[in-house]
C-alpha cells in the first residue's frame, strides 16, 4: 500500500459521516425513501451504462476514455433525480415513528445509504482514466481500509 493511500481512506470516511448526517435528517420515513432511491438509482445506472458509454465513445473520439465514467455518473444524476421527484410528489406527508425508533432508525438508514452510496462511487471512481495506483492506492486489495466497500455494492 501507498504512502498516502491513507487520503483516500479519509476522505471516504468523511464522506460517509456527511451523507449519514443528512440523509439522517430526513427523518426514519426520508432516509427509507432516500435509501430505496439510491440503490434503484444505483441499480438501473449499471443495469444500462456499457450501451451508454459505446455510443458516447463511438460518437464522441474525445469522450472514449472517459466514456464509462461520465455515463456512470450522469445516469445516476438522471435516475436519482426521478425517484427522488417521483417519491416527493408521491409521499407528500410525513409518516411519524416514536421517538426512539424515528433517532435510530434514521441514522441506521442514513447509515446504510450512506455505505451503499460511496461504495457505488468507489465503483464509478475505478472507471475514471486515472492511474490505478493513485496516491499508492490498491483498489483490489484495499479499498477502504481493507473492507472492500465497492464489493459491497457489487455484491448487492
Amino acid at each position: 500500500m501507498g504512502q498516502y493511500a491513507w487520503v483516500f481512506d479519509v476522505t471516504l470516511l468523511l464522506i460517509i459521516l456527511g451523507i449519514t448526517y443528512a440523509v439522517g435528517s430526513e427523518g426514519l420515513y426520508g432516509a427509507v425513501l432516500m435509501f430505496i432511491n439510491v440503490m434503484f438509482a444505483g441499480l438501473i445506472t449499471f443495469s444500462i451504462f456499457e450501451p451508454c458509454a459505446r455510443f458516447v465513445a463511438r460518437n464522441l473520439g474525445f469522450m472514449a476514455t472517459m466514456a464509462d465514467f461520465v455515463c456512470l455518473i450522469v445516469l445516476f444524476a438522471v435516475f436519482f433525480t426521478i425517484l427522488r421527484l417521483l417519491t416527493d410528489m408521491l409521499g407528500v406527508w410525513y409518516v411519524r415513528f416514536h421517538g426512539a425508533v424515528d433517532q435510530i432508525g434514521r441514522y441506521l438508514f442514513g447509515l446504510a445509504t450512506a455505505w451503499y452510496l460511496v461504495g457505488m462511487f468507489v465503483c464509478m471512481v475505478q472507471t475514471a482514466p486515472v492511474h490505478k495506483r493513485f496516491l499508492g492506492y490498491q483498489w483490489e486489495t484495499h479499498s477502504f481500509w481493507t473492507l472492500g466497500i465497492d464489493r459491497y455494492w457489487l455484491g448487492y
